[in-house]
């Protein structure tokens, strides 16, 4: 199989192409060695293999394909690592950083991403932003995203940005760690990323629920840029609060500012309305 792989290659076949070609294999063993066979042999693309093997590792991982069953592409993702190994890459941050991505997004390879994550001898903002933002949002493990975070402050000596306070803000609101977001609400004015819009509906969302309404309403107002998302928050905080009148003041104050309401506003505006008993609030709303 190498032999005729390595024939394709040397006439220039697209690997992308190649890396389609065993969606039709079913036995694990032979899916491994199929890709296992076109890896090794894709650095016969340049005179040169070593100066172009980091641009075609990179092309691999990119190349998964993503069509195929989850096992597919988990023996994809475990060769084309491999293969970093095995030319003497496995130090590469920006490498690394892509594997890192692609075994988290893959939805199988939790245990090889959390276990490279562990191994990486340097790990910058981007490595702990990935980490983080998965274990949030894919698979809603918010102690081990503040461990990790934990870890970003010891270690990785940048401040952090939104892409990394934002997931943490709202893992400590699932947790109701309270006093953690409030030392990140803190930093995040010492860095000026109170005002990104992200950390600000973040940190609307977390005041409402664990520590007054009306605090939110406070970092609402000095907030200069507001989205949909930001005014949603603000007026299911008050509606949730028991203050519905104050919710449709706030429609009525988003309408003027030119935002157009999306969904989630509109069905804000009209559990209020119904709170209230405001029919004609709901027909207007309608």
């Amino acid at each position: 199989m190498t032999a005729i792989l390595q024939n394709f290659v040397r006439r220039r076949a697209d690997i992308v192409l190649l890396l389609r070609l065993p969606q039709k294999l079913k036995h694990p063993t032979k899916i491994c060695r199929y890709y296992s066979a076109v890896v090794s042999s894709s650095q016969l693309l340049h005179p040169n293999p070593r100066a172009a093997q980091k641009g075609e590792l990179v092309k691999l991982l990119l190349s998964a394909p993503q069509s195929a069953p989850r096992p597919t592409v988990f023996y994809y993702y475990k060769v084309v690592h491999a293969q970093i190994v095995r030319w003497g890459f496995e130090s590469s941050t920006f490498l690394n950083n892509i594997l890192l991505s692609a075994y988290l997004n893959s939805g199988w390879c939790f245990g090889y991403a959390y276990a490279l994550f562990d191994r990486m001898s340097h790990r910058n903002l981007t490595t702990f932003s990935t980490m983080i933002n998965a274990l949030y949002k894919q698979y809603e493990l918010y102690n081990e995203a503040l461990v990790v975070f934990s870890e970003f402050r010891r270690s990785c000596g940048q401040n952090p940005d939104e892409f990394v306070l934002g997931p943490v803000i709202r893992s400590c609101t699932q947790l109701k760690c309270v006093g953690v977001c409030l030392q990140l609400h803190t930093s995040a004015i010492r860095t000026g990323l109170d005002q990104n819009i992200y950390i600000g509906n973040c940190l609307v969302e977390f005041y409402w629920k664990l520590v007054d309404v009306d605090a939110a309403r406070l970092v609402f107002d000095c907030l200069l840029i507001k989205s949909v998302v930001t005014w949603n928050s603000i007026m299911t905080g008050f509606a949730k609060s028991g203050r519905s009148e104050v919710s449709l003041d706030l429609f009525k104050e988003m309408l003027r500012t030119n935002v157009v309401p999306d969904k989630y506003v509109i069905s804000s505006a009209l559990r209020a309305c119904v709170a209230l008993d405001f029919l004609e609030g709901g027909r207007q709303v309608h």
